[in-house]
């Protein structure tokens, strides 16, 4: 067969079939921000702690509107919540009921810190029962043994600022009775009034070690905090009627069955859980979802659009816990997932919240159509008249495009163990997990343009056929050819800026050249996958899709010619030879093949399970927050049997910063030891 070169170097995205620009518009007509609000403030007003009665109550309101709008396959799935159950690695939370529970101070006056009644979220999750009177100590941190020296905590309820969880085993462990956690001083700073979120989650380990632990305000706190320092003594009474049990997880799951493919399905997915008030976080997720299904579900009925060719589901969860759980129950139909799109957190107003949403896209590890569609739909979307709400912003959305990055729900999709493309629809939110999430901070105008974003794309991908396929194949091709070539860019750069009088020059630009060939290799192979998965939507192999892994081919030679080309340059100007291999250290981490050792999904290694000091330190120091340990994610994400070391540290250059191969093998060398890894 001959072969079929398209022109797709510059193609107009704006003007992109019927198909795609039918759903959007259909849904800018149906699709209510207003709607979706009103049942954003509903959910809001129940208590939402994972596998608590206040969740299943939550969960029965959703399934109740779903079935209002007419979905007939709406079920409420449960899963045990014993601290004893394991989903894959991942231990099962355990239940949790409150009734009462009330913090006041005694002496040297007498004042109300916190009743459940008032404010949910002043009860830190998980607490048991007590009923005491005790003297307060402030701890500070309170995380750490450091922080307990010199300080006699036995029988008293300490101050603490440090990670409720932490912070609480370990004041337990001192003799506390109990904690007391107020806000650090970069979340109080400005609002002093502001309370926190906190729960201890226990796994079984601790389970028996569990008091109680009350939230209260930096204002409170200081009120307190003056007490102390004038040499009073400060007394707390606390009563609290709650208990941990063995119970269930509840997760709300709706689908419209496909017509035609009804084993693909497309998932939309949003955590249901967090305390009462908590409303971007994220009763806006999961209201956004129901607005979603009843506007398909009318656009459906009333003749505009067919029923779905492929299922699509929706899941209302508790987060993580809940997401692993049912993956765990459905993980015989997991491979059937083409998609997931994740609501967390997408309704902050641009006034009283601020900040752009995020678009956070789907990992190198499973490269797809998924981020295009979605960028070039956001697009269309954003300044549109028609997505302007009722009640909401008048104006366009401020929005950013951000790589894979963590903390919902999407990750356990995008995992390795099952590589499903996955993305999320997230905001900023300096509110968020704290007493100032309410109702005041929501946006319909913001949720209306999320809905019809991510409800267009469910659509689409639902209903794609051979010539929708090839569209979307075209689109993917065209951000796969800005993505090559800013790569290439960004490796010239680097090279043209080492400085020629340094001693290890000639290696310097040998490491940069050789990786960065490397790199387009690399680039290369996701591009060619992310156009090819199009190809899953269309009955028979195309020929244009092939025509465009052709394209991609080329399109690569010609940037590695471009970079020999540019390095063989600088290198001739300063008088040196390049490099033709890496040294012999670095050419041992491309045999060591690094395998994880356990099914599911991915437990991060926690700090406990490594036995070795230095490894410890190592480990800690290099944890979130910096270079390496933003990268850690997606970095056990290419631990699949197949990548070296060396794929893996190219692959992790390529998709976030510049990370050693010898890093990368030190990372994983600790999985080693800890036994989560071997290598072959």
């Amino acid at each position: 067969m001959p072969r079929i070169v398209l022109n797709l170097m510059k193609p107009n995205l704006r003007k992109r079939g019927i198909v795609l620009n039918k759903y959007v518009n259909l849904l800018l007509d149906e699709l209510s921000g207003k709607i979706a609000k009103d049942y954003t403030l509903e959910i809001a007003t129940y208590h939402r702690v994972q596998a608590s009665p206040g969740f299943h109550e939550a969960a029965l309101y959703v399934q109740e509107q779903l079935k209002k709008i007419g979905l007939s396959k709406v079920v409420i799935e449960q899963f045990p919540a014993d601290g004893k159950t394991k989903y894959w690695t991942h231990d099962a939370i355990i239940s949790w009921k409150v009734t009462h529970a009330e913090i006041r101070m005694v002496e040297p006056e007498n004042l109300i810190l916190g009743r459940f009644n008032e404010l949910p979220m002043s009860l830190a999750t998980h607490s048991n029962s007590a009923d005491v009177t005790a003297e307060v100590i402030d701890i500070g941190d309170g995380s750490k043994d450091d922080d307990y020296l010199g300080k006699n905590v036995v029988g008293k309820i300490a101050l603490v600022s440090g990670g409720a969880r932490s912070a609480h085993i370990k004041a337990v462990e001192h003799g506390a009775l109990g904690t007391i956690h107020h806000p650090p001083w970069n979340r109080a700073a400005e609002y002093p009034d502001l309370v926190q979120y906190n729960g201890i989650w226990p796994d079984q380990k601790v389970r028996d070690k569990v008091t109680f632990g009350f939230s209260i305000s930096d204002r409170q706190y200081q009120r307190i905090k003056k007490h102390l320092d004038s040499g009073k003594v400060v007394k707390v009474y606390c009563n609290t009627d709650s208990k941990l049990y063995d119970g269930y997880l509840d997760v709300v799951n709706a689908e419209f069955t496909g017509t035609e493919k009804p084993e693909e399905e497309i998932i939309l997915q949003g955590h249901l859980c967090h305390p009462k008030t908590s409303t971007n976080d994220n009763a806006s997720g999961s209201g956004v979802l129901i607005e979603i299904a009843r506007a398909i579900k009318t656009l459906v009925d009333s003749g505009k659009i067919p029923a779905p060719k492929r299922t699509i589901r929706f899941l209302w969860i508790p987060e993580f816990n809940g997401t692993y759980a049912w993956m765990h129950g459905h993980q015989n139909n997991l491979n059937n997932i083409i998609a997931t799109i994740n609501l967390d957190m997408v309704g902050e107003h641009p006034v009283t919240v601020g900040g752009p949403l995020n678009l956070t896209c789907a990992p190198d590890s499973t490269p797809s159509y998924l981020n295009s569609l979605l960028i070039e739909m956001l697009k269309d979307v954003a300044d549109e008249p028609r997505g302007i709400s009722l009640e909401g912003w008048p104006y366009g959305l401020n929005y950013r495009v951000l790589g894979y990055s963590g903390g919902s729900d999407h990750v356990c999709f995008a995992d390795q163990a099952y590589g499903i493309p996955s993305v999320m629809f997230g905001n900023t939110d300096q509110f968020h997990h704290t007493s100032f999430d309410d109702a005041s901070r929501v946006d319909s105008t913001k949720l209306k343009r999320v809905g019809v974003v991510t409800g267009g794309a469910a659509l689409e991908i639902a209903n794609a056929n051979e010539s929708s396929a090839i569209e979307l194949a075209a689109r993917t091709y065209s951000y796969s050819h800005k993505r090559i070539t800013e790569t290439t860019s960004k490796l010239i750069a680097e090279i043209v800026n080492i400085d020629p009088k340094s001693e290890d020059y000639a290696t310097r630009l040998g490491i940069r050249y050789i990786r960065g060939l490397a790199m387009l290799d690399t680039a290369c192979k996701r591009e060619k996958k992310a156009v090819s998965v199009a190809q899953r939507l269309c009955d028979s192999a195309s020929s244009y899709i092939d025509a465009l892994l052709n394209q991609i081919n080329d399109l690569t030679s010609a940037q590695k010619t471009i970079l020999q080309t540019i390095s063989e340059g600088v290198a001739s100007k300063a008088g040196v030879t390049i490099p033709e291999k890496e040294t012999d250290m670095i050419v041992n981490t491309m045999k060591l093949i690094p395998k994880k050792t356990y099914e599911g999904p991915t437990r991060g290694i926690r700090a406990d399970e490594i036995l070795d000091e230095e490894d410890k330190k190592w480990f800690n120091a290099n944890s979130m927050g910096t270079p390496l340990g933003r990268t850690t994610l997606e970095l056990m994400n290419f631990v699949d049997g197949k990548n070296s070391v060396y794929d893996i540290s190219i692959a992790i250059s390529l998709e976030h910063h510049y990370i050693e191969p010898l890093e990368v093998k030190r990372y994983l060398d600790i999985h080693n030891k800890a036994g989560k890894i071997i290598y072959i």
